[in-house]
């Protein structure tokens, strides 16, 4: 029977089967409600239990914020890498295969504990002497390479299992890890949806590597030694370490520890063999100096630790549960005020375990977990007034004690269920429990109380809260969960990975009226959480998993809807300057990340085809690529210094470019040519839409794609300039020289002006300007804006420009256009003109893919591109592409087309 699946069974009646019941228990035994024993534990999970009560730092599963789901095999040889992807057949979420090829432990040793980093990108493999290896990606989610470090290398020979690590953490990223708000619950006032989002304080960081983008991270072993690994240059790793204190006997060996960070510094908490806690303070001191390399400007640390012991607390066990052994210890960081409202305390979490053993008379009773919680509060302790009367005391003087910390027991929490992950969630405002049975319990940092749907559809505070849940079912060996939770992968005793998004239990059918403020609920909820994941910097394809895999269109406007109004960014920059609409086209984050939602959603994932808002958000995200490329590529001071090479890359999106220009007026005039009498044209262009999932004019009417296409046309002019002037005098090869030739002569041959049809959408977009000067409001020119972007109708507000583009610009424009040409020009090769996306062209080169060429896919949108494998590849690329290799246009990351 599959997890999360029950089967119906007729049990007859117990007075039914036997007619002496009632002669022995009397009328009562109607009454008896016997309750059947609970399974018993797996022998695999019993002994992870064992296993996990050892010793910490032993975590085999681990679900990065990237989306990689990294697995320890059982021998401890290889680490694996799969993803949650899109069925092909069935259009269901499921797990992926193994990513080829496997990440190899080294000869001799075997990998015990892995933990990815704060945005996942870097993956920390501890083996069984001690030693920390580092992975970073490189390129695909399943690419993680391991930098050259033969120091580290050499002076794990000399380890032995007695320095095997048994806490580990890595330090935030700076500054990608600290800028990300906290999106506050959503309350329904009437009609609408208002969520607040918190700002962080960035004056109070809490410690991290100074160095912009270097990455650092600490672990303890069980001799009591805590080790500093952080980067200067990357990809290399250096090290420092030091001494908490003295081992002076073997009850003094830590089994357990963990890091967190208090403000600057550090705190770390241990258990030893004796079940006693110690609390450490420790300080980096970081040594940082500014260095220069020619123009490049970068910092370089020496770190020294100090350490300082705070507190010990000894006999550390759950309260009325002795028989349970700890399994987890966790430290958590102070709260932010902006998730919290107010700064909570740091606090020490530990999770007890008691594994019921089959045919154990003595350990008879049911599996259970308890956990277990101390807050980390300084006081200063007061003298008893009886010291005041002491008769050699200074007369005025005052004693004034020493300020010292203490760890303040809270009630503990106890669970029928075995507890196998935790992970604080939305800035530690949420602990996640993974259980053995595949359910998570989310509770409330401050109160512990379980997260449960309440009923209310006008609140929406978190997923378990607005109705959503992982079914319990069958014990497994291995939990992780999700960045935020809604998704949990597990290894069953049989050693099969599976993964599963929960459930929505109010069901997402709106044909009762009850249900319908459910549905409109988990839609806000699904839209908070994907606001959140995105503005800290994690994968987000988990929570679209919540929706159903046939969604209507309905309910993915009212998702991109309710993601519109929580990241406060308006879609509306008709009415900014020239210089800010550019900024705001180019730099914006949330926008183009709730374009690439809808094009996730709208896309099918079986066949390919897209509907036709799909079909927008794919042409703005494309749109939005081309013109940061052209940004990047030629945003320099002295143009003349670009090497040919880089020019010349970008020839494909050049091609791409002009070609979509032609499509749109060859959709237009094909409009206006076969208009029909008593058919408005807005009727007409609505049915276009309907049938054929074309979106040209939805291009022109949108603000943010306007602006983009005006900022393309002035770089194009540029890039042809550089392309006679500066690089073909300087082709490096006859093959460089033709293809550069090839794209003059195209640009020669088009048989519709560019700086025509620039001046078109200028006067088109001026036209929109006076049309919003008289006398629509800020709020409904925002709420037309969404509406061009989400429905496929056009709103009545815009109807009497779009008479004048159809019946005036386009007309003008034709004049000077040959549209023989235009009727015949290719532009199939888009991918644009059907509905099914094209696979036959690099997504970001925007050139033909070659025969027996390394491709990658995405995992969101399942376009395809050329796959870079190797340093010395990967150095070659122009500075516009690094961002792409890691990068799909719709922002989500890439797989190897092979494991797909």
């Amino acid at each position: 029977m599959e997890a999360g699946t029950v089967e119906d069974q007729a049990i007859p009646d117990a007075a039914m089967m036997d007619p002496t019941m009632e002669d022995l228990f009397g009328e009562a035994a109607d009454g008896l409600n016997v309750p059947l024993p609970a399974a018993p534990l797996p022998a695999a999970l019993i002994l992870r239990i064992a296993e996990m009560q050892s010793r910490g730092c032993c975590t085999k599963l681990a679900w990065s914020h990237t989306g990689s789901i990294a697995r320890v095999s059982a021998d401890g040889s290889q680490i694996t890498i799969r993803v949650m992807v899109r069925d092909k057949k069935t259009a269901m979420w499921t797990v992926s295969d193994d990513f080829k090829p496997p990440t190899l432990a080294p000869e001799g040793r075997r990998f015990v504990h892995i933990a990815f980093s704060g945005i996942g990108i870097e993956l920390a493999a501890t083996d069984n002497v001690g030693t920390v290896h580092i992975y970073s990606l490189q390129g695909p989610l399943s690419r993680m390479v391991a930098p050259y470090d033969a120091a580290a290398l050499r002076s794990s020979q000399l380890k032995t299992e007695s320095d095997s690590v048994v806490g580990l953490h890595w330090l935030p990223l700076f500054s990608v890890e600290f800028r990300g708000p906290f999106v506050d619950v959503s309350v329904k006032n009437g009609d609408r949806w208002d969520t607040q989002l918190r700002q962080r304080d960035q004056h109070n960081l809490k410690a991290h590597h100074p160095a912009e983008g270097r990455h650092a991270l600490l672990y303890i072993n069980r001799s009591g030694e805590v080790t500093l690994l952080y980067q200067n240059e990357a990809p290399l790793w250096q090290s420092t370490t030091v001494s908490l204190e003295p081992i002076r006997s073997s009850n003094e060996i830590i089994s357990h520890a963990d890091i967190g960070e208090d403000g600057a510094d550090l705190l770390a908490i241990t258990y030893d063999q004796s079940s006693n806690f110690r609390l450490y303070r420790i300080s980096v001191n970081w040594n940082a100096s500014s260095q220069s390399r020619g123009s490049i400007n970068f910092t370089l640390v020496a770190p020294t630790l100090e350490v300082q012991h705070l507190t010990c607390l000894h006999n550390v066990q759950p309260q009325h549960a002795d028989s349970a052994k700890l399994t987890h210890l966790r430290l958590i960081p102070t709260g932010t005020e902006a998730a919290h409202g107010v700064a909570t305390p740091p606090t020490v979490i530990a999770v007890f375990t008691h594994a019921s053993l089959p045919n154990d008379a003595a350990n008879s009773a049911p599996s259970f977990s308890a956990i277990a919680r101390w807050r980390i509060e300084t006081t200063t302790p007061t003298l008893h007034d009886a010291f005041t009367k002491l008769s050699h005391r200074p007369g005025n003087s005052t004693a004034v004690l020493n300020p010292v910390t203490v760890l303040r027991r809270q009630p503990d929490v106890i669970t029928n269920k075995v507890l196998l992950s935790f992970q604080p969630q939305a800035l530690d405002t949420i602990f996640a429990f993974g259980a053995s049975d595949g359910s998570v319990e989310f509770r409330d940092r401050t109160s512990m109380d379980l997260l449960q749907s309440f009923g209310d559809p006008n609140t929406v505070s978190s997923l378990p809260q607005t109705g959503f849940d992982h079914l319990p079912g069958e014990h497994n060996v291995h939990v992780a969960t999700s960045a935020d939770g809604a998704c949990v992968a597990v290894v069953r005793p049989d050693g099969k990975l599976a993964c599963h998004p929960m459930i929505f239990t109010h069901g997402w059918s709106t044909l009762e009226d009850a249900n319908k403020p459910f549905v409109e609920a988990g839609a806000v909820c699904v839209a908070r959480q994907y606001a959140f994941l995105c503005y800290n910097n994690m994968t987000s394809d988990e929570t679209l998993a919540l929706l159903p895999p046939d969604i209507t269109p309905e309910l993915r406007a009212s998702v991109i809807r309710a993601l519109f109004r929580i990241i406060k960014s308006s879609p509306d920059i008709s009415m900014l300057e020239p210089q800010r609409q550019q900024i705001m086209v180019l730099k914006d984050p949330m926008i183009p990340r709730a374009m690439s939602a809808q094009l996730a959603l709208g896309t099918n994932p079986v066949t390919g085809e897209r509907d036709a808002r799909a079909q927008f958000a794919f042409l703005i995200l494309n749109i939005r690529m081309s013109s940061t490329s052209f940004a990047q590529a030629m945003s320099v001071k002295d143009q003349r210094v670009l090497p040919p090479e880089a020019i010349n890359s970008l020839r494909g999106l050049v091609r791409w470019l002009t070609d979509l220009t032609l499509w749109i007026v060859k959709t237009l005039a094909a409009v206006r040519r076969e208009l029909q009498e008593g058919t408005s044209l807005k009727q007409a262009l609505e049915e276009l839409t309907a049938k054929t999932g074309n979106v040209a004019v939805f291009i022109l009417m949108c603000s943010f794609t306007r602006v983009l296409l005006r900022f393309s046309f002035q770089l194009l002019d540029k890039y042809f300039t550089l392309i006679q002037q500066v690089a073909l005098p300087r082709a490096r090869t006859i093959e460089e020289r033709q293809q550069m030739q090839a794209s003059l002569d195209h640009n020669k041959t088009i048989p519709c002006k560019l700086s025509d049809f620039h001046k078109m959408v200028t006067e088109f977009d001026s036209q929109v300007r006076d049309l919003f000067k008289g006398g629509i409001s800020p709020e409904r020119r925002a709420e037309i804006e969404v509406s061009i972007m989400v429905e496929d109708k056009i709103p009545d507000e815009l109807e009497p420009v779009l008479n004048a583009l159809v019946n005036n610009l386009i007309p003008k424009l034709l004049e000077t256009t040959d549209v023989g040409a235009l009727y015949f020009w290719d532009t199939e090769w888009l991918g644009i003109s059907s509905v099914k996306s094209s696979r036959t062209h690099d997504i970001i080169r925007k050139l033909p893919i070659q025969p027996g060429m390394s491709l990658r896919t995405c995992r969101r949108c399942g376009s395809v591109a050329e796959d870079f494998v190797g340093e010395e590849r990967l150095r070659s690329l122009p500075s516009w592409m690094h961002h792409a290799t890691r990068h799909c246009m719709c922002l989500n990351y890439w797989l190897t087309l092979s494991s797909t």
